[in-house]
């Protein structure tokens, strides 16, 4: 049996009116159902500027300066089996993390390929919740493997979108 998850998402004020919660969710559901996991799963999701990336970024990576996406695991890798690190709440859902996507360098992106920013919000979203997963793009080869499951999933969430719509 499939579990709910628990879905925190929180957009800085300057991006209400931009991006849906209910869209992110979404985005944020159909990542993880691409991957089968039956374990009820805690996201905390953030919508923000480059100023609390970079800050984020100097303060737990050292690196000072702004990036597209963050995203801090609080374990190693979920499966189906309980993992080391496991980390359940009260309610015995398997905390995975926090992502922390850049609004503005979403922008630039977006103009950069050539594709709507809520194509770009997404792919990012998804890439954060993959690290989350325990997905890497360390080498040639785990990073094909993110690519494609990036790619299904955002034709996924199209699919859907096209039956609502895309932000």
């Amino acid at each position: 049996m499939i579990n709910a998850h628990i879905i925190d998402v929180q957009i800085d004020e300057r991006f209400l009116s931009i991006v849906e919660v209910d869209w992110l969710e979404r985005v944020v559901e159909t990542t993880i159902a691409s991957q089968n996991i039956e374990k009820s799963v805690e996201v905390s999701l953030l919508i923000t500027d480059d100023e609390t990336v970079q800050g984020l970024n100097c303060k737990y990576r050292g690196i000072d300066s702004t990036t597209d996406v963050l995203a801090f695991a609080l374990q190693e890798a979920i499966s189906n089996e309980e993992p080391e690190g496991f980390m359940p709440s009260l309610d015995d859902v398997c905390c995975l993390g926090d992502v922390i996507v850049s609004h503005p360098q979403a922008m630039k992106q977006a103009q950069e390929h050539g594709h709507p920013v809520g194509n770009e919000v997404a792919l990012l979203v998804i890439h954060g919740v993959l690290h989350l997963l325990g997905y890497d793009h360390d080498t040639p080869s785990h990073e094909g493997q993110m690519r494609d499951i990036e790619t299904k999933v955002l034709s996924t969430i199209s699919d859907l979108d096209k039956k609502t719509r895309l932000p």
